[in-house]
């Protein structure tokens, strides 16, 4: 008499296991089977997650349909991620770049860091529905450009301000340097002169940007007050500012042209709303 075979011990494992243990031959007497000798342990996948749960739910649970806006980057139920939670615009988040849904950083494995707002252009990131349970991320090389838009992104994004100076990008920078530029960029005495060459050599005229370009654009352009930066085209070009109020900074507004009484430019334009002096 064989073992009797018994599906199903490991859930989602195909592997089956034998039970082996007393087998009646008759009423009279029992026989034992001898020990079989030793077996392979069944190798089951381990899921590269934070929980057993999302884990198993990776393996086994499509996601189920969204209706997203024209961007894809927000959805009309509300899910997202391995948890189906909610997410805010104000959160930061990344894209899976085979089925293009959103995660929390919180709930990827792989992301030992904080992320910043924007930074998910950085990222080549793979989710675990779309790599049979396993994650992938990596952090792409970045310029001092790609590190002034994320910067200038998050800033942007958490004091809903339009225009800040270099200085303070500059602040912002140090402050994280280790998750931002440490393996990007070396910190020598003349690194601010840098990040600001490369936000000058990426400005381009007003409304000639291709898709792909970073585009800065410094408040002299538009008539304020000289020596501040932003982004260009920020609602049409950063989905997550759409619906968003930005203000004007009265500094930039207290030197714009004289005779000529600066223009209170929509998001589109690089933001609106009322004005509000920035922080120092």
């Amino acid at each position: 008499q064989g073992p009797h075979v018994q599906q199903g011990s490991v859930p989602g494992c195909p592997v089956t296991h034998a039970a082996w243990g007393p087998t009646v031959q008759g009423p009279a007497s029992a026989v034992v089977n001898p020990t079989p000798p030793a077996a392979t342990p069944a190798v089951v996948p381990r899921l590269d997650t934070k929980s057993a749960l999302v884990a198993a739910q990776c393996k086994v649970a499509p996601l189920e349909v969204v209706h997203w806006d024209e961007d894809h980057r927000f959805n009309r139920q509300d899910r997202y991620c391995y948890c189906r939670g909610s997410m805010a615009r104000r959160d930061p988040a990344l894209q899976c770049v085979l089925c293009k849904e959103w995660f929390h950083p919180q709930c990827i494995s792989k992301l030992r860091r904080p992320l910043y707002h924007g930074e998910d252009r950085h990222f080549t990131f793979i989710c675990c529905y779309c790599n049979s349970g396993i994650e992938t991320l990596q952090e792409d090389p970045r310029s001092w450009a790609q590190t002034g838009q994320v910067a200038l992104f998050h800033l942007i994004m958490t004091k809903r301000l339009v225009w800040f100076k270099l200085r303070e990008v500059a602040d912002f920078l140090e402050m994280h340097w280790e998750n931002l530029c440490g393996q990007h960029h070396t910190k020598t005495s003349r690194w601010v002169s840098v990040l600001g060459n490369a936000l000058g050599s990426h400005r381009a005229a007003i409304g000639r940007l291709s898709k792909s370009a970073i585009g800065f654009i410094r408040s002299d352009d538009v008539g304020l007050t000289k020596g501040y930066w932003s982004l260009q085209d920020l609602s049409s070009r950063y989905p997550e500012l759409k619906g968003i109020q930005l203000q004007q900074n009265v500094a930039a507004l207290e030197g714009s042209v004289p005779g000529e009484r600066p223009k209170r430019r929509g998001p589109s334009d690089g933001g609106g709303g009322s004005a509000k002096r920035p922080r120092t």
